[in-house]
C-alpha cells in the first residue's frame, strides 16, 4: 500500500502546476482522463466510507496539493448526480 500511495503522490505532484492553470487536466473542458482520475479520487482519496487511517493518509497529500484538491471538489460538483447514485462502500 505504501508504494502505491507514493506513486499516487508522485502523479498528483506532477499535475499540481498544470491544475493551477486549468480546471481539468487537459484544459478547461472535461475529458475522459478527468473521469478516470476523478473516479479514482472519489473511490480512494475522498471516499467518506474509507477507514479513518486511509482518509488521514490522503489528507496529508491534499494539504500539500491545493490545486488537486480543488480539482476533486470540481469533479464532485460536476458529477454530483452520478456520485449520488453510486453504491456507498469503502475501498
Amino acid at each position: 500500500m505504501a508504494a502505491s500511495l507514493s506513486k499516487a503522490h508522485d502523479f498528483i505532484e506532477s499535475i499540481e502546476t498544470r491544475l493551477s492553470k486549468n480546471k481539468w487536466l487537459i484544459g478547461n473542458t472535461i475529458y475522459m482522463i478527468d473521469f478516470w482520475v476523478g473516479a479514482f479520487c472519489c473511490d480512494q482519496v475522498v471516499n467518506p466510507n474509507n477507514t479513518e487511517k486511509e482518509i488521514k493518509k490522503w489528507a496529508g497529500i491534499l494539504e500539500k496539493c491545493p490545486n488537486f484538491k480543488r480539482y476533486i471538489d470540481d469533479f464532485k460538483v460536476d458529477n454530483a448526480v452520478w456520485l449520488g447514485q453510486r453504491e456507498s462502500k469503502p475501498i
